[in-house]
This record gives C-alpha cells, sequence and structure tokens, in this order.
C-alpha cells in the first residue's frame, strides 16, 4: 500500500474512536448538541491527532479486516464514553432521589438536551454538572485522556480483559454511592419529618398528617437544597475525579 492510503486508513481509525467516544461522552453527546458540530469536533480532533499517532502494524488485505478494525475502535470509544455518563449519572440519580422524597417525582417533563423524562431536581443537578464541568475545563482533560488513549491502546490492538466486566460493575456501584450522598442529607432531613409526623398523628389523630407532610417536606426540601448548593462543589470535583480514574483504569483493561 502507497503511505498516502496508510495515512487515511489511519485517519479513519483515528476519526472512528474519537467519533464514538463523542457519541456516548456527557456534554458531547447532548441532543441539542449540533450533529455538525459534532463531526467538525471530531475531525478537528483527528487531524491533531493523526501526526501523533503510531501507524498500525497490520495489514488490511481486504474491506472485511478494515471493517473488523473500525469496530474495534468504535468499542473503544464507546466504552470511554459510557464510563464517563456512568459516573455523571449520578447527578441524574440523586436528584431523582431526591425528588422522591420531597414530592417531586410526579412532575417529570420532557428533556430535549437528553431525549427522556426527568425530574426537577434531576434536571437541575445535571445542568449545574454541566456548568461545573465547563468551568473546571474538565472537558479538556477527558479529551487529553482520549488523546492519550491512542499510546495506551494503539490502534487495532485493542484487546478487552476479563477484568472489564468487574470495572464496568464497579463505575455501576461508585455511582449508585455518589448518588445517594448527594441525596443523604435530604433524605435525612424528610425522614425526621415523617417520624414527627408519626409521632404528631399518633398525639393528635384529628389532624390530617398526609396532607401536611405533602407541602412541609417540599419547603424543608428545598430550604436545605438552597443550603447545600454552594458546597456541591467538593462532590462534583469526587465525581469528575473519579471519571478519570475509571477512564485510566479501562484503557488498562484494554491493553
Amino acid at each position: 500500500m502507497i503511505p498516502g492510503f496508510d495515512l487515511l486508513i489511519l485517519f479513519l481509525l483515528v476519526l472512528v474512536r474519537i467519533s464514538a467516544f463523542l457519541a456516548a461522552a456527557p456534554f458531547f453527546s447532548l441532543e441539542n448538541f449540533p450533529n455538525k458540530a459534532k463531526v467538525g469536533l471530531a475531525m478537528g480532533i483527528a487531524v491533531v491527532l493523526v501526526p501523533l499517532v503510531p501507524a498500525p502494524e497490520v495489514e488490511f488485505l481486504s474491506t472485511l479486516h478494515l471493517a473488523m478494525a473500525m469496530a474495534k475502535e468504535v468499542m473503544v470509544g464507546l466504552a470511554m464514553g459510557f464510563i464517563c455518563t456512568l459516573i455523571f449519572s449520578a447527578l441524574s440519580v440523586g436528584g431523582q432521589l431526591i425528588d422522591i422524597k420531597i414530592g417531586f417525582f410526579a412532575s417529570q417533563m420532557f428533556d430535549p438536551m437528553t431525549g427522556a423524562q426527568v425530574t426537577i431536581i434531576s434536571r437541575f443537578f445535571f445542568l449545574l454538572g454541566l456548568a461545573f464541568l465547563l468551568a473546571t475545563n474538565t472537558h479538556h482533560n477527558i479529551i487529553s485522556i482520549l488523546a492519550k488513549s491512542f499510546e495506551a491502546v494503539p490502534v487495532t490492538q485493542a484487546a478487552p480483559a476479563r477484568e472489564l466486566g468487574l470495572l464496568f460493575i464497579r463505575a455501576f456501584a461508585d455511582m449508585m454511592v455518589l448518588a445517594l450522598k448527594i441525596a443523604a442529607p435530604i433524605m435525612a432531613v424528610t425522614l425526621a419529618i415523617d417520624v414527627s409526623l408519626g409521632l404528631v398523628g399518633r398525639t393528635a389523630p384529628q389532624m390530617n398528617i398526609f396532607m401536611l407532610g405533602f407541602p412541609l417536606k417540599i419547603v424543608v426540601g428545598i430550604f436545605t437544597l438552597s443550603i447545600l448548593v454552594p458546597v456541591m462543589g467538593s462532590i462534583f470535583s469526587s465525581i469528575f475525579d473519579l471519571m478519570e480514574q475509571d477512564l485510566l483504569l479501562l484503557l488498562k483493561g484494554l491493553t
């Protein structure tokens, strides 16, 4: 094969991994993120990285070999994007737990950014997390890890290990733990309200405790949330740090 054709093949393999990652990663995979911008971003990153990526050591004797190599790159990109999205989902899950406890879970709405039904606090945490991600340049760190992935896992050299399944399970468990940490203060406050209302209901049976509990949980929950929001930065930082750590562990598992 002529060198120019080798360069084209390398560009396609790099572009496929980057495109698959952007299709699954948080922020970049949003529904209202313009498709032209996604394509332009993937092409731009690929053009910058191609001179730095070593050429594949295998020869592509047929279209089938090339298709199999591209499928490997899609797998690597999607796995990296899925890990990021899974950890970032802790914000949405934590918000849903809060909505359940304070009575907002029934007020779901369609989110054009994700294309799904979401609750109020869940969407608030998701947008707050996106703002914090952009403000702290975490998206630059994610793209930097994507660039380093071509050193850790050269093109066509991905070989998934058995430990990858355990990594995804642990990432899911970490996501649930982070979601519980986010919702824990509100859950504790609402539990105290439930216990208090239960005691009041025993001492004053004529009171409608069920109707009193709804507005009380909403007011106390929103008040507690307003106190917690200024200190949410530390939780967001731990989420983004865990995201980067899991990405590095994923790359080790793909070598």
